[in-house]
């Protein structure tokens, strides 16, 4: 039997780093904006006045839009191309930058928050998308997104620092106006240094899931949000229960579509599923302690904008430290949760011996216990390898499988007849114990031998006695 040889995935060079490096530059102000206003509110509300709702949404409003469009920009992505829309979205969040750094009433700077949260919104999905096309080899590729991750939560920890040395000097819009550079430096350099890739399989883009997508998750985050503010009403129950049920709706025309905006085929594997819980409990906290943090140390503590932007950066600085040594600690350590198997065989390795040769010789010491007892049956040790599939029906097939367990096991350093070996050629008592088991006694009374057979004539393993 010939192997077909495995062509390595080319690995990135010089150029796919910088632009890796380019593609950063509007992670980080994206994830900045998320934490930006954590030290400008009291300011702004001392200049424009806002109502205890405009306040609450010049502050949430461009998380909500984020969240809200991250699963449409991402489809939009695979259909238009998505370099094309990384820079159509810094486009738009430099001139929202712009819009609210300027900004002379409340209503004015939620809008173009509003905008930002657009914008933010096409520069996320597009930027990792990128990055898995631009580096093919799996260490490459694990090594630069433990470094975007480094850089999401890494913008968030810098947003309230910077935030905090702009206050120190400048009016609140400055914290605005240094996304203007960085989106232009986006604009001239992404054309050059980063490829474009597009869906081959793009199908038409579903503007009603786009639609049901925002509609779920905006009531749903409002009413929860009504709810911690001023407790629980009929009317912010019934926006919670109304963006489920649009939720409902986006989840059912998903599955029935030829080409769903999101594939509900990946939430069933363990580890996409259970990742994303994970990243999303930390995010969750990352977030929430900010929050509470950074007002506890200006509002009770007395602390200036800069100092307390300090204090809260070390538990932000962690996450970014950790996140990129996460990524490397992934090579070489086995996902998933280890079943009884795998852990024999990391136990026969930590012994020195073989795993194939530990299962193979326990198994073919499981069957003379079973033929020394008089009961060894024509699928009990098929049974094992070849699991509930075999029964009456498939005993020829069985006996074969069984055939060449013992074959294997004969075959394997020892000496004398396959079915005489000794017990020094078996693994420790541990290995065999666990294949004794899993074997177990079969039907009483079988008419063939596994051993017996494969030690006269392995071709007449198919035959009846």
């Amino acid at each position: 039997m010939t192997s077909v040889p495995t062509t390595p995935a080319p690995r990135a060079g010089r150029r796919e780093w910088i632009g890796f490096a380019v593609l950063m530059l509007p992670l980080l102000l994206v994830s900045m904006d998320v934490s930006v206003l954590y030290f400008a509110v009291p300011f702004i509300s001392e200049e424009l006045r806002p109502s205890a709702t405009q306040q609450l949404w010049i502050f949430d409003i461009y998380g909500f839009v984020l969240a809200g469009l991250l699963i449409t920009m991402g489809a939009l992505g695979d259909r238009i191309g998505r370099r094309r829309l990384l820079l159509l979205g810094a486009t738009a969040f430099g001139a929202a930058s712009l819009l609210a750094a300027y900004a002379d009433s409340a209503a004015t700077l939620i809008a173009a928050r509003a905008v930002l949260g657009v914008g933010g919104a096409t520069l996320m999905p597009s930027t990792l998308a990128l990055v898995r096309n631009m580096f093919h080899d799996a260490k490459q590729r694990g090594t630069a997104i433990g470094i975007w991750t480094a850089t999401l939560t890494g913008g968030i920890a810098i947003g309230p620092v910077l935030s905090g040395v702009l206050l120190e000097h400048f009016w609140w819009g400055s914290i605005f106006l240094i996304n203007i550079p960085a989106m232009l430096l986006l604009l001239l350099l992404a054309p050059v240094l980063v490829p474009e890739f597009r869906n081959p399989v793009r199908g038409r883009f579903d503007l009603l899931s786009a639609a049901l997508s925002l509609g779920a998750l905006l009531p749903v985050i409002y009413g929860i949000k009504e709810m911690a503010r001023d407790g629980v009403s009929p009317a912010r129950v019934l926006a919670v229960v109304a963006g489920l049920l649009v939720g409902a709706l986006f989840l059912y025309r998903q599955r029935t579509r030829a080409y769903p905006m999101v594939d509900l085929a990946l939430f069933r594997r363990h580890g996409f599923a259970g990742s994303l819980a994970v990243n999303l409990l930390a995010m969750f906290a990352l977030v929430g302690f900010a929050i509470f943090t950074t007002q506890h140390l200006q509002l009770v503590l007395g602390l200036s904008p800069l100092r307390a932007a300090l204090w809260s950066l070390v538990p932000s600085l962690a996450v970014g430290g950790v996140a990129p040594a996460a990524a490397a600690l992934a090579q070489r350590v086995e996902p998933g949760v280890p079943d009884r198997r795998r852990l024999r065989d990391r136990r026969a390795r930590l012994r020195g011996a073989d795993p194939g040769h530990a299962r193979d010789a326990a198994l073919a010491a499981a069957a003379r216990r079973q033929r020394v007892r008089g009961r060894s049956g024509d699928g009990d040790v098929a049974r094992h390898r070849a699991g509930p599939r075999c029964g009456a029906a498939g005993a020829g097939r069985c006996r074969l499988r069984a055939d060449r367990v013992e074959q294997r096991a004969g075959r394997r350093p020892g000496d004398g007849h396959p079915g005489q070996r000794g017990r020094r050629d078996l693994p420790p008592r541990g290995p065999r114990r666990a294949a004794g088991r899993a074997a177990g006694p079969g039907p009483r009374g079988g008419r063939g031998d596994a051993g017996r057979r494969s030690g006269r004539d392995p071709g007449t393993a198919g035959g009846g006695g």
